[in-house]
Parts: C-alpha cells; structure tokens; sequence
C-alpha cells in the first residue's frame, strides 16, 4: 500500500509552486465540482467563502443550504425488463418437478365416461355426478368444435395478435416474468427453446384468453359446459361487452412446465382438452380437512418448499394424452406438471350444480386477500342474475332440481358467519353483494329477491325450525320507525322428493318426519306449502324493515300410490 506523502495534495486550481500564496491549513477543506466531477481546495476557487456560523447564515438567507425538493414518484411499480427471462438458464429448479417421478398417490381410477352421456339429465339422476374429476378419452360426442391438433404458436399469435400482451410464468419460481412479453415475443421464444432444450429456464403460458378474437371462431367448448355454464345462460344479452370472459383459454406449456396447487377462482370447475402433448394432474378432494390445510398452506411463507400433496388426505394422480379432455368438477385442488410441450384449450365455469362449493372458495379467497385480478370477473353480479332467473322460474310454476334449490338461498338480508352470528366480516360481505346488484335488469330489490329465494329452499328439519313463526327485524339504533303499509302476499309452492309416510307411534299418536332420508329410502312424495309472508319497510332507509314469514303455514303431503 502506498504511503501518504507529508506535502499537501494539489487540486487542478493550486497555484505554481513558486506561488507565494501559502495553502496550507487549508488543503483539508475541499468542493467538488459536479460539472467536471473534479475536486477543488475551497481556497482556490474564486469568490467562495464558507459561511461557519449560524449568525452569518442568519443576516444572508441566499447562504442557507436549500434542499432539492424530492423528485415526483409514480404510483405504479416501475417495470424492470428481465431481458435474461428471455433464454438465460440461471434459475435454480423448482423441488417439487424433481420429486414428481417419486411421488405417492391413490391408485383410483376416475370415472371414464362418453361425451353424450355427460348431459344435464345424467346431473340430475345420478346423485354423485360431477362429485369426481371425468376423463373423455374420444372427443366424439362432446358436441364441440376445436383447432386441428397441429395448429402452430405462430397462427395463434397472428389470430390473437401478435402484439397482445401475455402473462408468462417463470416455473422455477412461480411468478410471472417481469418482462413485458407479448404473444409474438411468446411464439419466437417456444421455438427457440423447442430448438434449444439447453435453455434451462421453463417458461409457461397459461391464462392466455381469446374471446373476441379471430382464434375463438375456431372453438366452441363441450356441449355440457355451454348448458351449465352461468355466464352463458344468465348473463344479459344487451351487456354482454360486460360478460367475464373465462371460458376459452389457450394453455402453451414447454416441456418441464409445472403449475403449484391451486384452486380455480370461485371454485370454478373446469374443463381441458389436449390438442397435442400430454398433461399429468395431482388432485385433492375438496373435503373441509383439505380446504383448511389449503387455506394454511396459501398463507404460508413456506408455500414455495411444501409440497401440498403431504398436507392433503388423499392425492390422486391422472395424465391426460392428446385428444382426451378432463372435467375438473368445483372446487378440487390440483397441481399440473407437462411431461412434453403440449398445447391445449380450456376454460373456466360457474353452475347452479356446485354452488355450495363455489361459496366456499369465495369464502377462503376472502379470508387469504386473494388480489381481485386472481379471481372471478363479476362474480357477484353474475349470481344476482343467477338468482333472479331461479325466482322467475318458480314464480312461473316451472320445477327447479332440489339439488339446485337447496343451494340458492342468499341471506344478505340476515348476514351471519360459519356459527351462525353476525359479525363485521359477514357484513361486509353482503354490502358488496348489495353494491353489485344490477338494479336496471331486476325488477325487485335485493332483501326482496334474497328472502324469496330463501323460502324456497327444499324442507328440512333445520329449515322447518328455522321458519316457524320466525321474525326478522333489521334495523338499526336512531332510525326514526317511520314504516309503510304492511304487504301481505300468500303463495303456495311445491316440491318433489322422497319422504317418509305419516305414521302412529307408540303413543297411538300420528308423527310426521319431513326430513329427506339420509340413506335414500323413503317414497316419492309431493309437499305442497301455503304461506303468508307480511312486510313492512322503513320510508326513510329502504334496506330497513321487519319481516314475519310463514304466517298461516300449511304443508300438503301427496305420495304417489
């Protein structure tokens, strides 16, 4: 190291050393010129004087040192371009790709079924359909059109527009790529790396959706999803710019791809068909005990190192080959790993058949902050359509499934949690509904709506106690009880199941059992129920009023001979 010479340093304005000017004392106090980048004694520069006291920073105010105000900063993240996204390999694997080959799962075969035999009728004759995920193996039957099988990334980036943006998942972490990618950057790289498998980095690209676009007038998705699907069905023709748009994805996975347990957003079930490739799916049933080993594990820090799969019960493992489609039914859980690149087309879809399931999920992407852009576009919207055209349908005598019915009940009216008390969470739940009813589409309000669909529900010992001379009173402290007229509406309503014939007991007494049969015994049945609903509203709060249902209650059993 060199030593520290005893003269003084020199700055680029020093005078000449035969100078008789004397800088000494005054070579340790120096400026920096950030102009030049240079350093200067402050005794060489011209006309600089050093004010030391606050007295002299006082009488000159032009000698206060002034901050620069702070530079304006944008609310969005800055975007970084991950340029070595693009090819570079310098990402450590994911744990668990390199676990699959030795992972234990249920040895079960899911149900195997022919495309015309999935229909609404086999829904509701069969008590545990669509309680599995369903294996097609022949497209033949499903009713439906797709792209041939060779169909190339390049033709999909050019009917999209190879200028849309895509999101594209790095494998390795699970995030999306900081790059801004778009769909023709997408197609250029899944060449190279088909050319290139040396590329360690995994990229995917799966939510990727294409309606309204050139490439969605080569798909129409399986006839039972277009029937059960509830934004097809119930949402509004005149709005239907407005519609979420989950049902047509182009799924483009590289050889090695893998995307962690999830559940789709509101437990939406799903449908995929392998154009080309295969796909292998680790699912978990999506049981109480599951879900709440799901809930943990999303809100853990260690999501990224704990394979789910050892968390859940039971983990089934089924691959699906080219031509074959899946129905992924509500709510189940499932990991997806692509052995080889596959290209495939799927979509997304909420139904009156799962709705109890689909509450859940909502439930749990609630209580985890799951961030709005993770989950269902309009979702709540959408089940106020839902529900209006179930009161229409039953308003208009026409039957409804009991396996529907059971599930339509909205208590917005009463919110209360999972132990039947209400609290700030379950109110603030159902504001959100009320903010998003479609009041210009739905003659009636939504306490209105939601209180008649929740008489309607099929009987049952819980439903029965729970109606009986049952008063609603929902108001609060201060609100001046300025009420209308009282409204008195009767109807008689009606539903089909199997119950259990009036009998004599013991006591010589006749007893009545409305329970529905746990074990499926029982005889066809028709119950009929009159009542009377009176109610009354609050002039100044319209949301406010008092409610007495099933005055006058009378139920009518008919059993078929």
């Amino acid at each position: 190291m060199e030593e520290e010479s005893d003269s003084h340093s020199r700055c680029p304005k020093c005078p000449s050393i035969d100078n008789d000017q004397d800088i000494a004392d005054v070579d340790d106090i120096w400026i920096g010129c950030e102009a030049c980048d240079n350093w200067y004694h402050c005794a060489c520069v011209n006309s600089y004087s050093i004010p030391y006291r606050l007295a002299d920073i006082d009488s000159n105010s032009n000698l206060a040192i002034k901050k620069k105000p702070e530079p304006r900063k944008s609310k969005r993240s800055k975007l970084k371009h991950d340029y070595a996204a693009l090819n570079d390999g310098i990402t450590p694997s994911y744990l668990h790709v390199e676990r699959l080959p030795f992972l234990q799962t249920e040895n079960y075969e899911f149900k195997r079924m022919k495309g015309e035999d999935l229909t609404i009728d086999w829904l509701e004759t069969d008590p545990n359909s669509l309680s599995e995920p369903i294996v097609v193996p022949d497209p033949a039957g499903l009713d439906m059109k797709m792209p041939a099988s060779n169909t190339s990334i390049d033709h999909i980036a050019k009917a999209v527009g190879i200028d849309k943006p895509v999101e594209v998942i790095d494998c390795a972490t699970q995030n999306l790529s900081k790059y801004p990618w778009t769909l023709g950057e997408w197609a250029n790289h899944y060449y190279k790396r088909r050319q290139a498998p040396e590329i360690e980095k995994t990229l995917n690209v799966i939510s990727l959706e294409v309606s309204d676009t050139e490439f969605a007038k080569e798909i129409i998705p399986p006839k039972f999803v277009r029937d059960l699907d509830w934004v097809g069905n119930f949402w509004p023709q005149h709005k239907k710019k407005d519609a979420p748009r989950v049902l047509l994805y182009v799924l483009m996975s590289l050889k090695g791809s893998f995307t962690d347990w999830h559940v789709d957003f509101a437990g939406s079930s799903v449908f995929y068909h392998v154009l080309r490739g295969s796909k292998t799916f680790y699912l978990s049933r999506p049981n109480s005990y599951n879900l709440q080993q799901y809930k943990m594990w999303s809100e853990s820090a260690d999501q990224g190192s704990q394979w789910f799969g050892d968390l859940a019960d039971t983990t089934y493992k089924v691959t699906l080959e080219a031509g074959n489609t899946l129905i992924i039914p509500t709510g189940w859980i499932h990991a997806v790993h692509t052995p080889t690149d596959s290209l495939v087309i799927g979509g997304n879809f909420v139904h009156s058949y799962g709705i109890e399931g689909q509450q859940k999920i909502v439930q749990i992407e609630i209580d985890t902050k799951v961030p709005l852009k993770f989950r269902f576009p309009g979702y709540q919207t959408l089940c106020w359509y839902v529900a209006n055209h179930y009161k229409n349908t039953l308003k208009d005598g026409k039957k409804v499934h009991e396996r529907v019915l059971s599930s339509l009940a909205l208590r917005i009216d009463n919110p209360v949690n999972e132990n039947g008390v209400a609290d700030e969470k379950a109110l603030k739940i159902a504001k959100t509904y009320k903010e998003r009813f479609p009041a210009d589409d739905i003659e009636i309000g939504p306490f209105e709506l939601a209180a008649w669909l929740n008489f309607n529900e099929p009987l049952s010992k819980k439903n029965v106690k729970r109606r009986r001379g049952e008063t609603k009173i929902v108001k609060e402290e201060g609100i001046d009880e300025d009420w209308t007229e009282p409204k008195i509406s009767k109807e008689t309503t009606s539903v089909q199941r199997k119950c259990k014939r009036p009998f004599v007991n013991d006591k010589g007494e006749w007893e009545v059992d409305m329970s529905k049969p746990e074990n499926g015994d029982g005889e066809d049945a028709t119950i009929y129920h009159s009542y009377s609903r009176i109610r009354k509203w609050n002039v100044s709060q319209p949301d406010v009023y008092i409610c007495e249902e099933n005055i006058n209650l009378t139920q009518t059993y008919s059993f078929v001979k």
